[in-house]
Order: structure tokens, then C-alpha cells, then sequence
């Protein structure tokens, strides 16, 4: 089972599956800590393992945070910790855990590293993926981009079939 992940300090986009069939993708959303950083990754933890207990991953790829000018040391520590904490889960339970950079996901998923956040959604519902509605739709995506670069790194057998699905004049049917 494979896991792409979209780390973020109020909404968590993810997506699980084989890369057989059509993967399950969500988000978990976190209310605000403050500079408690102890109970943001409670709360990360509490959903990850329960994502796990149900699809028990062998890799996930996650987002590398990114960076902005200005950004607050809070924001950056909360960022660094999500993917810090991950890394040692999987490190604990042999998973392997990959950080991915984001102009990668969006070549992988939309052909271009310059894609908006629409074009990424675009892309997700072209191969047929569902996406929860909103905003949250945009996290759930970049964590299907994260899910299609380890179906590219972890699972070959199955790319042709989700490149046909990207680029075949039709999508989206799996």
C-alpha cells in the first residue's frame, strides 16, 4: 500500500492505495494549536495510524514544505515537525518515508512545474479520483501527485496505466 501525503499544520491532504485500482484520497483537519506543537502531532499521529490500521502502508511520499519569504518560525517548526514525526513513524514500523519537492509533483501530475492549484484539482478528477469539495480538494490533489511519484518510483508495473489516464485524450477511465 502506498501513501501520498499533503503536510500542513490545518488540513492534511492524503491519498492511499496499491496503484492496481483507483486509490481512496481525504483530508484530516486540525484545529488551531497555537505553539503547541505536541498536540498538532497528537492529532497527526491519532490520524495516520488510524489511516494505517486500515491500509498499512510500505511507502508514502510527502510534500516538502514550502518555504515562503516572511514565513513565521511557528509555521516552519509546525511544517518541519509534521515531516520530521512521519519519518521517524515509518522509520519505527519499516515503512519507507520519501520527501518529494513540489515542482516534481506538479510535472508528475500535470506536465508542467509552473501548474496553479486548479490545474493540479483538473488533473486528480481527469484520472478519476474522487476529491472532497472545496478547498480541501487542492490538498487532497498535491497528495495524489505525492501518491503518483511513488506509483513512478515504487510501483512501475502500474504507471502506464495512470500515464494513460494523465495524458490519453479521454482520462479517467479506470
Amino acid at each position: 500500500m502506498i501513501f501520498g501525503l499533503d503536510l500542513a499544520s490545518r488540513c492534511c491532504g492524503w491519498t492511499a492505495g496499491t496503484g492496481e485500482t483507483r486509490p481512496e484520497t481525504g483530508v484530516w483537519k486540525y484545529p488551531h494549536t497555537g505553539d503547541d506543537l505536541g498536540l498538532l502531532l497528537d492529532c497527526f499521529d491519532r490520524d495516520l495510524c488510524a489511516l494505517a490500521d486500515r491500509f498499512p502502508p510500505t511507502v508514502i511520499v510527502y510534500e516538502a514544505p514550502i518555504l515562503v519569504p516572511y514565513d513565521k518560525l511557528l509555521k516552519l517548526r509546525k511544517l518541519y515537525a509534521l515531516g520530521a514525526y512521519l519519518e521517524f513513524w515509518g522509520r519505527r514500523r519499516g515503512v519507507l518515508v520519501q520527501e518529494e519537492d513540489l515542482r516534481t509533483l506538479k510535472t508528475r501530475l500535470t506536465g508542467s512545474h509552473k501548474a496553479d492549484k486548479a490545474e493540479m484539482v483538473r488533473m486528480a478528477k481527469k484520472c478519476g479520483i474522487t476529491l472532497p469539495s472545496g478547498k480541501e480538494a487542492e490538498d487532497a490533489a498535491d497528495s495524489f501527485a505525492c501518491w503518483l511519484c511513488a506509483i513512478q518510483h515504487h510501483a512501475k508495473p502500474f504507471l502506464p496505466r495512470w500515464d494513460a489516464l494523465l495524458y490519453g485524450s479521454r482520462g479517467g477511465l479506470l
